[in-house]
C-alpha cells in the first residue's frame, strides 16, 4: 500500500488498506492510512490516524513528523511546532524535522528560533542549500541584511549545480 501511495495510486492504496483497517491495525498501517488521508486532504482523519500511530509506536519519529505536517496544513502552527519537537526528541539528528520546524517558526512569529534552528541544521549539514537560503531570508527579516548577503553570496559560490544556483539567485 505504501508503494502504491508513493506512486500516486491512491485508489489502489486505499483498496489494500481498507481491509487492514477493519481488523486491528498496527502503527504502520495507521501511518500509511494517515498518509493516504493527508494526500486526499482529509486532514482531520489524517491527524487522528497519525496520533493513533504515534500512540501505538511512540518511538517512531515519522508519526510525529506526519502529525506535525498535518497540523501545519490545518493552520495549527503551535500544535505543529510541538509535534516537530516531539520528532526531534525521538531522533535529535532528524534533519528534515529541523528544516520543516524552521520553515514553520516564522509563521508563529519566532524568527530568532528559526535562525537558531537553521544554524543548528547547518552545523550538522553545512551543504544544505535550502537551509542556507531560508536562513538568509530569516536574517533579512530580523534586520541583519549584511549577514544575509554574506551567507547567500557564500552559498551561491559553493553551489555546484546550476539548479541550486538558480534557486539561490531567485529565492
Amino acid at each position: 500500500a505504501k508503494q502504491l501511495l508513493e506512486a500516486g495510486n491512491l485508489a489502489g492504496a486505499e483498496q489494500l488498506l481498507t481491509p487492514l483497517m477493519s481488523t486491528r491495525p498496527d502503527a504502520q498501517v495507521l501511518g500509511v492510512m494517515g498518509a493516504l488521508r493527508l494526500r486526499q486532504n482529509r486532514l482531520a482523519e489524517a491527524e487522528s490516524l497519525f496520533a493513533r500511530a504515534g500512540a501505538a509506536d511512540p518511538k517512531e519519529p515519522a508519526h510525529a513528523m506526519n502529525l506535525a505536517r498535518t497540523r501545519a496544513a490545518q493552520g495549527r502552527v503551535d500544535d505543529a511546532l510541538a509535534a516537530y519537537r516531539t520528532a526531534l526528541t525521538l531522533t535529535p539528528a532528524l534533519a528534515p524535522a529541523y528544516f520543516e520546524l524552521a520553515a514553520l517558526q516564522p509563521r508563529a512569529g519566532r524568527l530568532q528560533e528559526a535562525e537558531a534552528t537553521l544554524r543548528r541544521l547547518l552545523r550538522a549539514m553545512p551543504d544544505h542549500a535550502q537551509a542556507k537560503l531560508m536562513l538568509g531570508m530569516v536574517l533579512m527579516e530580523t534586520g541583519k541584511p549584511g549577514d544575509a548577503e554574506t551567507l547567500l553570496r557564500r552559498a551561491l559560490g559553493e553551489a555546484s549545480d546550476t539548479k541550486t544556483q538558480a534557486g539561490l539567485r531567485n529565492g
